[in-house]
């Protein structure tokens, strides 16, 4: 099921993202004991990260998180993902280190890949990962991870993570969540800001598109959540 929320501001939006998270962790939490979040980078989440983190009923000690992709680049770099969420979310709030993973910057991408898919198993061993909220971005050329429009990895059924170099983007090297995973989440959910991107939503919506962002679909419900 698809949803689409359209708010006057990006607090109402980012808030609404908040209230899903929670809704859906004590859900959770109550049937499965754990919480599994993955998280976007990006300018358009830093709200949404900070109201998160004061974010009341979460239980974080039960909860783990991901990065749905991030640049190969250190911490403290301002494009690193994972320093973003730690500033502004993962820092802010009583979650256990080793419920943190993500990509490891220092390796090459292929090895970075491989080594984030093994984290990844091993949270839900001997099953298949099964998220249960994924937060995503869209990109004005209607990518979302690090999935973009023409690239091999959008066809990869076999990996849950890929390494990838991006065209005309820096920084270019990263790792990604591939679209198996991706989909494999009860809900997912864009949070995303103004015309240029509304009117990629509505083509997305209308059905006649094959951009990365189009192909997401998963398990039980969709939003879209829409800041002008």
């Amino acid at each position: 099921m698809t949803r689409i929320e359209r708010f006057v501001k990006m607090e109402a939006a980012s808030q609404r993202a908040c209230d899903l998270v929670k809704k859906t962790a004590q859900q959770t939490i109550a049937s499965k004991d754990r919480f599994s979040l993955a998280i976007s980078g990006g300018s358009t989440p830093r709200l949404f990260f900070r109201l998160l983190s004061q974010t009341k009923g979460i239980d974080w000690e039960k909860t783990y998180v991901f990065l749905v992709d991030e640049r190969l680049v250190p911490v403290k770099s301002p494009y690193s993902n994972l320093g973003q969420a730690k500033e502004l979310l993962l820092d802010q709030v009583q979650i256990p280190q080793a419920h943190i993973c993500a990509p490891l910057p220092e390796l090459p991408a292929d090895e970075s890949a491989r080594e984030y898919e093994g984290q990844i198993r091993s949270v839900f061993s001997p099953n298949f990962p099964d998220l249960d909220v994924v937060h995503l971005g869209i990109g004005l050329d209607g990518h979302t991870a690090s999935l973009f429009p023409g690239s091999r990895q959008l066809e990869d059924n076999t990996n849950l993570v890929t390494e990838i170099t991006a065209k005309d983007i820096s920084p270019p090297i990263r790792v990604s969540m591939t679209l198996p995973l991706i989909n494999s989440a009860r809900l997912a959910f864009f949070l995303i800001q103004g015309e240029g991107k509304a009117a990629l939503m509505e083509e997305i919506n209308s059905g006649q598109s094959d951009l990365p962002a189009a192909r997401v679909s998963p398990q039980e419900e969709l939003y879209w959540l829409l800041a002008l």
